[in-house]
């Protein structure tokens, strides 16, 4: 339990195999895409100090020199066997992943997640999502963002499939579209930039991904376009939720929109707390302001991280 594993691998299935692999081990995976710099790659591996790394064939090169052992995904795999595997020996409060924030305001932080927040979540979006088993999630985001953590669990939790895309593809608004819809896909979780080119897609080729049952949005602030609207009256059975939440965190909060999208509101805001999650909004003495205020939100109860991999100063 909590030993930490540096995973550097291409989109693929073994990235998600090994993902799986190293939760069910106990131990608790550190995602690193392979295009940071050398600089950013020294520093996450000095704070998280891993004590292996899987690596792709191609990408292992990357770590050379560095003093920690290099294994790639067809050497555990070639090493595998058929026996019993042990119970799992992590604990709600063992480490699941560490993800690092972007760095924009200095030195980039390791945020450590255990397992009891990131339960919870796949509870409560089991429970209150429209999907089941053999719906469709589309994996979007960068393994180094806790998106990815989302639509890879919680489709597996519910019995789902999940559909892999590669980057130029993913980052091509057109393409994004035709793989919506070649693949059928049911759930799409994509920031709000990426929900507009969308849209701007389905304006601009007259295809409709009408097999959509359910779309949020996190990341950045919503806006409700012209474009979006659009989409959205033609997805007339499609959820439609504005989620919120920093990395450490998760997603602590939802707004569902509903109704006529002419009337949704251009900015929506970031909905109520998902359960077990408290949100409160305080003034600088800790105490909350009156409704209609300005104050400072804190997230309380089962979302909290752990803290800061390796600064205990600023946790």
């Amino acid at each position: 339990s909590n030993s930490r594993v540096m995973v550097c691998m291409e989109r693929s299935p073994e990235l998600v195999a090994a993902i799986l692999g190293i939760v069910r081990a106990g131990a608790c995976y550190v995602p690193m895409d392979p295009t940071y710099p050398a600089e950013r790659v020294g520093q996450m591996m000095e704070d998280s100090a891993p004590e292996l790394v899987i690596a792709s064939k191609d990408l292992a090169s990357l770590f050379k020199g560095r003093k920690v052992p290099v294994t790639t995904f067809g050497e555990l795999t070639a090493r595998a066997d058929d026996g019993p595997v042990p119970e799992c020996p992590a604990t709600a409060q063992d480490l699941c992943y560490v993800l690092f924030t972007s760095g924009s305001t200095g030195r980039p932080k390791g945020v450590a997640m255990h397992h009891g927040p990131l339960m919870n979540l796949i509870e409560w979006q089991v429970r209150t999502s429209v999907l089941g088993e053999g719906d469709r999630t589309l994996q979007f985001a960068p393994i180094s963002f806790d998106v990815s953590f989302q639509e890879i669990f919680t489709t597996l939790a519910q019995g789902g499939t999940l559909v892999l895309i590669d980057d130029e593809d993913r980052l091509n608004s057109t393409k994004l579209l035709r793989t919506i819809r070649e693949k059928q896909v049911d759930r799409l979780i994509v920031p709000f930039v990426a929900l507009q080119y969308l849209a701007e897609a389905v304006q601009r080729t007259g295809e409709v991904p009408s097999s959509l049952k359910e779309v949020f949005t996190s990341g950045e602030q919503l806006r409700i376009t012209p474009a979006i609207r659009d989409l959205f009256r033609q997805l007339p059975g499609c959820r439609f939720c504005n989620q919120y939440g920093p990395t450490e965190g998760h997603v602590v909060s939802e707004l569902e929109l509903t109704g006529d999208p002419d009337a949704w509101p251009e900015l929506p805001n970031i909905g109520k707390p998902i359960d077990r999650v408290e949100l409160l909004v305080l003034d600088e003495r800790m105490e909350r302001v009156p409704a209609g205020q300005e104050g400072e939100l804190y997230l309380g109860g089962a979302c909290v991280a752990t803290g800061y991999i390796g600064r205990d100063d600023l946790t």
